[in-house]
């Protein structure tokens, strides 16, 4: 049974391993071009004098924010090519030929012969998509330290342990469908737009509320700019807002803040109107901008933010990977019902 079925996946697997090494030489390329730039843009600009470390990691992040969008994209793509070219055919190919039958007929029961088909591919799904994530975390690691947040959608789901989670539900999901439907290109079509739907939606419907978050508040003053703020005012009659704040690192979870008076007063245009002015005098628009956080600063107003902190990154890690693992093992168990109630 088992070499039977390695001579049915034969084909497609080396298809697949083939085009993962070529994956792999690319990784391993710009993991070694990317510590190179680091080293010399980076750690030495923290060794020469006049040097502005900022503008050197913005450099260098524009430089290679192209490149690791695209090979963390390849990995992302695993998945539903798992599914789609190595689940969804397992066994349905074997009711479109009939094949199944000369199995079914040699003692060997169905359940274990259905085991045996998902024991090879499935293993193979899970020891490549895990070589691929680490050596991937590898090559863009430096990228990471400078962007410093492995929160963003692509970022967390194609580095640690989440991919292997989405390699095995795909797989699953592709036999399943396999399974049921008993041709192959509808299998094949079915797997790819649910792996496609699941691996979009998730990230935004459900992995924000795998921990509760938290929440707290921020005092406005002139270091707000910083992490990417702004007030934003609408009319006379409408309330100012604060936008974009972003802790770094933290999966942000309010991007669009009230901004309130000390007492917990929301603040209208009327409130800051005095900075406002203030800041129409101003020579400059940098002075001006100045003189607006100066100004509001004295007010002692805040906003507050909710969000995910940095240091909860592994914990969603482990809790995603879970929770594929059990998707998994639900597919798996409805596959092992119908095999014992589907026809010849």
């Amino acid at each position: 049974m088992t070499w039977v079925t390695w001579r049915q996946f034969r084909a497609t697997a080396l298809f697949m391993l083939a085009g993962c090494a070529v994956y792999a030489l690319v990784l391993w390329i710009v993991g070694y071009s990317m510590r190179h730039a680091y080293n010399a843009e980076i750690l030495g600009c923290r060794l020469a004098d006049g040097c502005k470390l900022a503008d050197e990691k913005s450099a260098f992040l524009r430089e290679y924010t192209g490149t690791v969008n695209a090979v963390q994209a390849v990995l992302l793509l695993l998945p539903a090519v798992i599914g789609a070219f190595w689940g969804a055919p397992l066994l349905a190919r074997e009711f479109e030929a009939g094949t199944q039958r000369l199995a079914w007929t040699q003692s060997v029961t169905r359940r274990r012969w259905l085991a045996v088909k998902l024991l090879l591919p499935g293993l193979s799904a899970l020891v490549l998509t895990a070589a691929l994530s680490l050596l991937l975390t590898w090559s863009v690691s430096r990228y990471d330290l400078v962007e410093g947040n492995r929160f963003t959608p692509l970022s967390f789901a194609s580095r640690g342990v989440v991919p292997v989670g989405y390699a095995l539900f795909a797989f699953a999901l592709g036999t399943t469908a396999g399974l049921f439907l008993r041709r192959t290109v509808p299998a094949m079509a079915v797997t790819l737009l649910a792996v496609g739907a699941v691996l979009v939606l998730a990230p935004e419907l459900v992995r924000p509320h795998l921990r509760p978050p938290v929440t707290y508040s921020v005092a406005y003053d002139e270091n707000v700019r910083d992490y990417n703020a702004d007030v934003a005012l609408g009319g006379r009659d409408h309330p100012a807002f604060i936008v974009g704040y972003e802790v770094p690192g933290a999966l942000m979870l309010s991007h669009i803040s009230d901004l309130r008076t000390e007492s917990g007063r929301l603040v209208y245009r009327s409130t800051i109107q005095d900075c406002l002015d203030q800041a129409a005098k101003s020579r400059s628009r940098a002075e001006g901008a100045a003189g607006v956080d100066e100004c509001m600063t004295a007010k002692h107003l805040h906003f507050d933010v909710t969000l995910q902190p940095a240091d909860r990154y592994w914990s969603f890690q482990w809790i995603e990977l879970g929770g594929y693992l059990v998707l998994t093992a639900v597919l798996g168990s409805l596959a092992y019902w119908r095999i014992k109630h589907v026809r010849a």
